[in-house]
């Protein structure tokens, strides 16, 4: 386990020691797809055999980080020193100790194997460093999961492009698309690994008292209109998770419809076809078969003033959820920021986080499950 917490003055010994390491092989030395794919090969190799990356001077390296017993703490700091664009010993060594301790924690709750804390280690760095501020991701983090969600978004393709540039679902992809699906993929991933690492609309809507959100159904879907904040429109087919996190508000609409929203309660947007959307003030009810969402529905039509409000008497907050998948369990799997190796099974990676947020869960690809996932909600938003 990671349990060896090295000095400052060790800290600085390993960033000295990774300072030669740069993530190319010889054969291609200035591309940035490559370097990326060497630096994920690298860190492989590094768990699966405890393998220092070529470039890294083991023999620089602090004494009590080469024993064998302090693999995992090695490994830590390595990824930590390769992943930190800008070094600062004191600043490093307080993110050790908090990954240290959220792997200890998933020691502590479930048995893993060697070569699965290893694993872990490394993915919490990334995992760690694609959040950091002011932008997220630090660039080499950022860049290892933009490159695994693109491996991820990649595989759909394969699967809902038709011959010949696929083996899917859908033979005339392509002709339908109006140009080659793959050729739009990176571009898919950015927003996905956008979504992932800023789950809320930026900036967040701060609600000022006495005024109103505006739901109603323009000529592209359900337009969101909140003030100050300009118009969010939900094409047909789309859907939003909204949730008021200060304070309470009324939500209000045709046919007599009134209703409180407590803190914390959820309103779930679905935009239809037909000019149609619906509005439900959800929560979760526990049954004997396990639960349900549920709570009243306001429906919306084009029909001259139907509209909905939601007002704030006093000032408030209101979360508004990039991820446009509509479902509950979003905000528990299609965010980065939940992320932590003890919530997840000891073969459980980053990886497969990643690749289920993306695609759905599941080994295999299953329409049934990719209808669940990011993809299928950014290609449902008009990607």
């Amino acid at each position: 386990m990671p349990s060896y917490e090295p000095s400052l003055d060790e800290l600085n010994d390993v960033r000295a020691a990774v300072g030669g390491y740069n993530p190319h092989h010889p054969f291609n030395p200035n591309h940035a797809e490559r370097q990326i794919d060497c630096l994920i090969e690298d860190f492989n190799n590094l768990i699966a055999a405890g393998a220092m990356p070529v470039g890294v001077n083991a023999a620089a390296m602090p004494p009590a980080l080469n024993l064998p017993a302090n693999d995992r703490s090695r490994a830590l700091a390595v990824a930590l020193a390769i992943m930190r664009p800008d070094w600062d010993a004191a600043e490093a060594l307080n993110e050790f100790r908090y990954m240290r301790n959220r792997l200890l924690e998933a020691w502590r709750k479930k048995r893993h194997q060697p070569e699965q804390k290893l694993r872990k280690t490394v993915d919490e760095v990334v995992a760690y460093g694609s959040l950091r501020a002011p932008v997220p991701g630090w660039p080499l983090a950022h860049e290892v999961v933009y490159r695994e969600i693109h491996a991820a978004c990649m595989s759909v393709a394969d699967h809902i492009v038709g011959p010949p540039n696929g083996h899917g679902l859908i033979p005339d992809l392509n002709a339908a698309w109006g140009q080659p699906f793959k050729d739009e993929v990176p571009f898919h991933a950015s927003e996905i690994l956008s979504w992932l690492q800023l789950p809320y609309v930026q900036p967040p809507p701060v609600i000022n008292a006495p005024v109103s959100v505006v739901f109603s159904i323009g000529v592209d879907g359900c337009d969101i209109d909140v003030p100050g904040h300009g118009i969010d429109v939900v094409p047909p087919g789309s859907r939003r998770n909204l949730l008021l996190v200060r304070l309470c508000a009324r939500l209000q609409g045709p046919r007599g419809f009134d209703e409180s929203v407590p803190v914390v309660r959820r309103l779930m947007l679905r935009s239809l076809d037909e000019r149609k959307a619906e509005i439900q003030l959800a929560e979760l009810v526990a049954h004997d078969k396990g639960v349900n969402i549920a709570g009243p529905t306001l429906k919306l039509t084009d029909a001259p003033g139907s509209l909905a409000q939601l007002s704030f008497e006093a000032d408030s907050d209101l979360q508004v959820w990039e991820c446009p998948c509509g479902r509950w369990t979003c905000d528990r799997e299609h965010r980065l920021s939940v992320w932590d190796p003890s919530e997840y099974p000891p073969d459980a990676s980053l990886r497969t986080f990643l690749w289920t947020a993306v695609k759905g869960k599941g080994g295999r690809f299953l329409v049934g499950t990719f209808i669940e996932s990011m993809y299928y909600a950014l290609l449902r938003e008009g990607a």
